[in-house]
């Protein structure tokens, strides 16, 4: 239609008055949407569709070579300016150095930061952005997002239960000796692309022996709990890091301490030092009767815990968990609160904290004697894995039975009892010689 010539007040033809509905029409198809005669907001609809997915390519070519077409009913791009962007899927791996062919433009060198891929930077059925660098004439590709809408939705409904990294990232990790040299060398270099909260890395307990106990082979599927949860905190400042933290919990039950008492002793003030799970955890002795009134506390696991039994390609990549600790000791009396508190390792092997689990204290110490705020010697930090959520709290044996597990965290206005969160997923508190709970693998990658 001649629309110039028209404005003057010129009378439509026939043919150049059907071609509205027509355009109407066409704009409305174009959009995936089906003309109707009950809905009279379909052009406006089918404009903000448009535009609403404006990258609107569809990828093909080979692994190394992709190519990106319109959409049907999109225009295609008529040349390549610079910062033109888009989003398209996947459909290979690629195993070198890559180019974009977007249109039938040209092929033209794929970067990621800069720098030419080499392999593994691009999976198989997911989603990447990218945009046109015209002065280097190559396009530079982001991080995928999700591999569905579907995960996209479970994650913001935090549904999201996590997927095996080992399968995910196959390829990549491919290019180490196994999957742990992977997550570190991904976690020193800072590259936390695709690494969602809730994922997971399944670890197997060898059978043996921990601290007398008869350890059965268990595989356990060892969460993120947090990405960089508290880099840049600590007295020495704390580097890049992921936290685990097993969905399950150990089969085998552990009490706290071998008395019902939760202070510390003269060798180690901090409660948590002093007990019978942290030795069991990580294979020391810690076993003295140098407390109030002489009652033991501890344990002699020495090279002989949890941590001896599992993977050496996993054992000799842990670290120490620098932590705050609370200091909980007398020589006249027992302590129902704790008295101050400091930045020490806590072990290689640990539990969180009231607080990491429910991001506030409910039984852990409230405050320091004269009533000063102590957030249960840490710095008020929730994991993701479990904030905003319950379920993620309850943890199962091997056979799927809801079971309570310890926490590092010991209550105020008592010196007998341990925090623990409850089979059911509350928070609680038990004696510390109490039967029946257990403890998740929970370690440190930095």
């Amino acid at each position: 239609m001649d629309i110039v010539s028209k404005m003057n007040g010129s009378e439509l033809s026939a043919t150049e008055f059907n071609q509205i509905p027509d355009e109407c029409e066409n704009v409305i198809k174009s959009a995936g949407l089906t003309p109707s005669d009950k809905v009279n907001t379909q052009m406006a609809d089918a404009i903000a569709q448009i535009v609403g997915d404006g990258s609107g390519f569809i990828a093909s070519g080979t692994a190394n070579a992709i190519i990106l077409t319109q959409k049907t009913g999109r225009k295609a791009i008529s040349s390549l300016t610079d910062g033109l962007k888009g989003t398209f899927k996947s459909t290979n791996s690629n195993t070198s150095a890559t180019t974009l062919n977007l249109c039938n433009l040209g092929a033209k060198p794929v970067v990621k930061n800069g720098v030419a891929l080499e392999g593994g930077e691009i999976k198989a059925n997911m989603y990447y952005n990218f945009i046109y660098d015209a002065t280097n004439e190559r396009f530079e590709i982001s991080s995928y997002i999700f591999e569905t809408d579907e995960t996209i939705a479970s994650f913001i409904n935090r549904l999201y239960d996590g997927v095996d990294l080992t399968q995910k990232f196959a390829d990549e990790i491919a290019d180490y000796s196994d999957e742990w040299q992977w997550i570190k060398a991904r976690i020193d270099a800072g590259n936390f692309d695709g690494l969602l909260v809730g994922d997971y890395i399944p670890v197997t307990i060898q059978a043996g022996m921990a601290g007398g106990k008869t350890i059965t082979q268990q595989t356990l599927q060892c969460q993120i709990a947090g990405i960089n949860t508290y880099k840049n905190c600590g007295d020495t400042e704390i580097g890049n890091h992921i936290d685990f933290i097993s969905r399950e919990v150990i089969d085998t039950e552990i009490t706290w301490n071998p008395k019902d008492n939760n202070n510390g002793t003269s060798a180690q003030h901090k409660p948590w030092l002093a007990s019978q799970v942290y030795a069991w955890l990580n294979g020391i002795n810690n076993y003295t009767t140098s407390a109030y009134q002489n009652v033991a506390h501890g344990m002699n696991a020495l090279n002989s815990g949890i941590f001896q039994l599992l993977p050496t390609k996993l054992r000799n990549l842990i670290i120490q968990k620098r932590m705050l600790l609370d200091n909980r000791y007398s020589s006249s009396e027992l302590l129902t609160y704790s008295q101050d508190w400091d930045w020490v390792d806590a072990g290689f092997l640990w539990l969180p904290d009231e607080m990491e689990v429910y991001g506030t204290q409910v039984r852990s110490n409230l405050g320091y004697h004269q009533g000063y705020w102590n957030p249960e010697a840490h710095i008020g930090v929730a994991y993701p894995l479990y904030l905003g959520q319950g379920r993620n709290r309850v943890k199962r044996m091997s056979n799927g039975a809801r079971s309570a597990w310890w926490l590092v965290s010991v209550p105020s206005l008592d010196s007998t009892f341990a925090c623990n969160v409850d089979y059911n997923g509350y928070a609680n508190s038990r004696l510390a010689t109490f039967a029946g709970v257990r403890v998740p693998l929970c370690f440190r990658i930095g």
